[in-house]
Protein backbone atom coordinates (compact mmCIF):
# COMPACT_ATOMS: atom_id res chain seq x y z
CA UNK A 1 0.00 0.00 0.00
CA UNK A 2 2.76 2.42 -0.39
CA UNK A 3 3.53 2.54 -4.10
CA UNK A 4 3.72 5.70 -6.35
CA UNK A 5 3.06 5.78 -9.69
CA UNK A 6 4.85 9.14 -11.19
CA UNK A 7 4.07 10.11 -15.46
CA UNK A 8 6.14 13.15 -15.57
CA UNK A 9 5.18 13.58 -19.49
CA UNK A 10 1.54 13.99 -18.14
CA UNK A 11 2.91 16.27 -15.15
CA UNK A 12 0.89 13.70 -12.43
CA UNK A 13 1.67 11.16 -10.08
CA UNK A 14 -0.98 8.87 -8.16
CA UNK A 15 -0.23 7.55 -4.70
CA UNK A 16 -1.48 4.43 -2.85
CA UNK A 17 -2.91 5.15 0.90
CA UNK A 18 0.50 4.20 3.00
CA UNK A 19 2.26 6.65 1.41
CA UNK A 20 3.63 9.85 3.24
CA UNK A 21 4.14 13.13 1.76
CA UNK A 22 7.75 12.86 2.63
CA UNK A 23 8.17 10.29 0.04
CA UNK A 24 5.91 11.49 -2.23
CA UNK A 25 7.71 14.70 -2.00
CA UNK A 26 10.82 12.77 -2.13
CA UNK A 27 9.71 10.63 -5.53
CA UNK A 28 7.93 13.04 -7.37
CA UNK A 29 10.86 15.79 -7.15
CA UNK A 30 13.37 12.90 -8.61
CA UNK A 31 10.95 13.07 -11.55
CA UNK A 32 11.45 17.26 -11.66
CA UNK A 33 7.66 16.92 -10.54
CA UNK A 34 7.08 19.47 -7.42
CA UNK A 35 4.09 19.54 -4.82
CA UNK A 36 2.72 21.54 -2.22
CA UNK A 37 1.99 19.45 0.82
CA UNK A 38 3.91 21.84 3.34
CA UNK A 39 6.93 20.92 5.80
CA UNK A 40 5.06 17.70 7.86
CA UNK A 41 6.98 14.87 6.09
CA UNK A 42 5.46 11.70 8.27
CA UNK A 43 1.91 12.86 7.47
CA UNK A 44 0.22 10.18 5.31
CA UNK A 45 -1.17 11.76 1.77
CA UNK A 46 -4.43 10.27 3.19
CA UNK A 47 -4.93 12.58 5.61
CA UNK A 48 -4.79 15.28 3.48
CA UNK A 49 -8.19 14.45 1.65
CA UNK A 50 -10.06 13.93 5.23
CA UNK A 51 -13.06 15.44 6.19
CA UNK A 52 -14.38 16.68 9.46
CA UNK A 53 -17.03 15.02 10.80
CA UNK A 54 -19.81 15.54 12.91
CA UNK A 55 -17.73 16.34 16.18
CA UNK A 56 -15.53 18.54 14.85
CA UNK A 57 -16.64 19.66 11.36
CA UNK A 58 -19.66 20.98 9.87
CA UNK A 59 -22.74 21.15 11.88
CA UNK A 60 -25.44 22.85 9.85
CA UNK A 61 -25.32 23.08 6.02
CA UNK A 62 -22.01 24.97 5.84
CA UNK A 63 -21.35 26.06 9.90
CA UNK A 64 -18.41 24.58 10.76
CA UNK A 65 -17.75 23.60 14.50
CA UNK A 66 -14.71 26.33 14.58
CA UNK A 67 -17.37 28.95 12.67
CA UNK A 68 -19.49 28.31 15.78
CA UNK A 69 -16.89 28.27 18.48
CA UNK A 70 -15.68 31.67 17.10
CA UNK A 71 -19.47 33.69 17.09
CA UNK A 72 -19.21 34.98 21.24
CA UNK A 73 -15.14 36.50 20.43
CA UNK A 74 -17.79 38.26 17.26
CA UNK A 75 -20.34 39.20 19.37
CA UNK A 76 -17.82 40.85 22.06
CA UNK A 77 -15.84 42.36 19.38
CA UNK A 78 -18.89 43.98 18.01
CA UNK A 79 -20.16 45.14 21.33
CA UNK A 80 -17.06 46.69 22.28
CA UNK A 81 -17.06 48.86 19.25
CA UNK A 82 -20.80 49.86 19.51
CA UNK A 83 -19.93 50.66 23.10
CA UNK A 84 -16.67 52.68 21.94
CA UNK A 85 -18.77 54.19 19.33
CA UNK A 86 -21.55 55.45 21.58
CA UNK A 87 -18.81 57.22 24.52
CA UNK A 88 -17.55 59.35 21.83
CA UNK A 89 -14.97 60.42 23.70
CA UNK A 90 -11.58 60.53 21.94
CA UNK A 91 -8.86 58.28 22.54
CA UNK A 92 -5.71 59.88 24.76
CA UNK A 93 -2.51 58.29 25.66
CA UNK A 94 0.09 59.30 27.83
CA UNK A 95 4.19 59.41 27.35
CA UNK A 96 6.43 57.64 29.44
CA UNK A 97 6.73 61.18 31.06
CA UNK A 98 2.87 61.88 31.61
CA UNK A 99 2.75 64.03 28.76
CA UNK A 100 -0.99 63.66 27.66
CA UNK A 101 -1.40 63.45 23.85
CA UNK A 102 -4.78 64.02 22.03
Amino acid sequence: MDAIEVDPDGRAATAQAGVTTGEYTRRVGERGLATTFGDTPTVGVVGLTLEPDAQIGFLFGSISMGQLLSLPMIVAGTVILAVAFQRKKPFRSETATGERRP
